[in-house]
């Protein structure tokens, strides 16, 4: 959907693009490997292509610290002391055989199996002049997943053996039971991602109908690969909420989550026969102290009043950047800057999971009714309305869209330099994205969100990207960008156990 724009909005904020320049890459593996993925992982639902994004991100940045040949005390993506490859053997190229490993596993991984993987392999192979590539299962890597990542000169099986170690340490653990097992008894058939630590049910469906206005109804939509087929929405992994984040500490990512006010404090002032009264007949105002009606109305109204051509920008940045930052980055076209890539990609994409983690906890905790129910329920003037796009499968506060839409732009602003790879400097020296600020309004003109949603998405964003640079300071010491180190960072978002 929308792919040439979401390739140039990528390339223009971060240079983490999901298709490749123009200009010949100086690492054609790497570069077949990062465009052959793409379609596996955008086959993934959202949440999950996140999960997949930081397990790519991570695991590609122990490369980093095996192989750069600068003096840079990078660690590990949690924090580990690195085993570096013997000083003949630190070249970008290496580097780039282990990330596209990385890429590659996690395709064969999370995206699909071997099926997926095939045409991956099969790309690195064609621009490897017919050298395969390490493959996650390759028996000829046994031995490293269960240790430090090791500085040897087979570049394809440090890039498996980091993979495995971060499917290890965190995916195996992160608490959102992908292979289904938890919580079942032995023999049981398993329940992919199913949730087992929330208990989370809507209090609000076709059974019970509306019980309390404010709160979460999922809707009955077309089975998209069947439309004739109609089924009740379920909220898509609550339990993600509770899960391990990668680079931001689990207690931080929690407070962001904790920190944003309730949508509705006064919500037992509203009945479920609540409405707004027709302005239209001269109805009297109802009691609405918290501004449902004022939140509607603008929802309401639409892009009405943002000229044309701004709300065509933003609605096409809200589509594509977020989902654009947690694919495969392209590798720099004239090589000397793969450490800095890497580095930048690995940030942004840890940051991404963490933020959708946050935003989760929120969701889950405020359980907050969407557009698509209240507007017909509560105004008389849109009792057929519509929402122009389809609403997610989960509850409506905070938004998702505006918190990693202002989570990429902050950390654009921050390490815009060192993601073009050209050397420029991070910090003040560079502006955020054009029109951050409006990061997620477009859900708001087309029914997806209200605007305090959009409005306390951005804060979650913002706030995990402040701790993500703080974090990756200690990760990857002198990054054009990240400030210093304050030390302490060594644990990243790793659950104490």
């Amino acid at each position: 959907m929308h792919r040439s724009i979401c390739v140039a909005v990528a390339v223009a904020a971060l240079a983490t693009a999901a298709a490749l320049g123009d200009a010949a890459p100086a690492f054609p593996v790497l570069a077949a490997v990062a465009s052959a993925a793409v379609a596996p992982l955008e086959r993934l639902p959202l949440p999950l292509r996140a999960r997949a994004g930081a397990a790519l991100g991570a695991a590609a940045f122990d490369c980093v610290g095996v192989y750069a040949a600068d003096e840079v005390a990078y660690t590990t993506w949690d924090g580990r002391s690195p085993v570096r490859a013997a000083p003949r053997a630190r070249t970008e190229g290496r580097m780039a055989t282990c990330a596209a490993a990385v890429i590659a596993a996690t395709v064969d991984s999370l995206a699909g199996g071997a099926a997926a993987a095939a045409p991956v392999y099969a790309a690195a192979a064609a621009a490897g002049g017919g050298v395969p590539l390490r493959e996650a299962n390759d028996s000829a890597c046994d031995g490293r997943a269960a240790s430090a990542v090791d500085g040897d000169d087979d570049a394809g099986c440090v890039g498996v053996a980091a993979f495995r170690r971060f499917a290890a340490t965190h995916l195996d653990v992160d608490g959102m039971n992908a292979d289904g097992r938890a919580g079942l008894p032995a023999g049981a058939a398993p329940r992919p991602y199913a949730d087992v630590v929330t208990g989370y049910a809507p209090v609000n469906g076709p059974a019970a109908g509306v019980t309390d206005l404010t709160r979460w109804t999922p809707l009955t939509v077309p089975l998209p690969a069947v439309p004739a087929v109609f089924v009740t929405q379920t909220f898509f992994a609550p339990q993600m909420g509770s899960a391990s984040p990668v680079l931001v500490p689990a207690a931080v990512v929690q407070a962001a989550a904790r920190r944003l006010p309730p949508p509705y404090p006064s919500a037992g002032a509203y009945s479920v026969n609540f409405t707004c009264g027709d302005r239209r007949r001269g109805e009297r105002r109802r009691r609405d102290p918290d501004r449902l009606c004022a939140a509607a109305r603008r929802v309401l109204a639409g892009a009405a009043g943002v000229p044309p051509a701004t709300a065509a920008a933003v609605r096409s940045r809200d589509l594509s950047l977020g989902a654009a930052a947690q694919l495969p980055a392209a590798p720099p076209a004239g090589g000397g800057a793969l450490a800095a890539t890497l580095t930048v990609d690995f940030i942004v994409k840890a940051a991404l999971w963490d933020t959708t983690v946050a935003v989760w906890a929120a969701k889950v905790r405020h359980d907050a009714a969407r557009p698509a129910v209240l507007l017909p329920a509560i105004l008389p003037d849109a009792d057929a309305w519509t929402s122009p796009r389809p609403t997610g499968a989960h509850t409506e506060y905070p938004s998702a869209t505006a918190g990693v839409c202002a989570l990429v732009s902050a950390l654009h602003a921050a390490l815009g330099g060192g993601a073009r790879g050209g050397g420029g400097h991070g910090g003040g020296g560079h502006a955020p994205l054009p029109a951050a600020a409006t990061c997620g309004d477009s859900t708001v003109w087309d029914g997806i969100h209200f605007p305090p949603a959009v409005a306390r998405g951005r804060d979650v964003g913002d706030a995990i990207a402040a701790a993500a640079l703080a974090v990756a300071a200690c990760r990857a010491p002198g990054t054009p960008g990240l400030p210093p180190c304050a030390g302490g960072g060594g644990e990243g978002g790793r659950r104490r156990r």
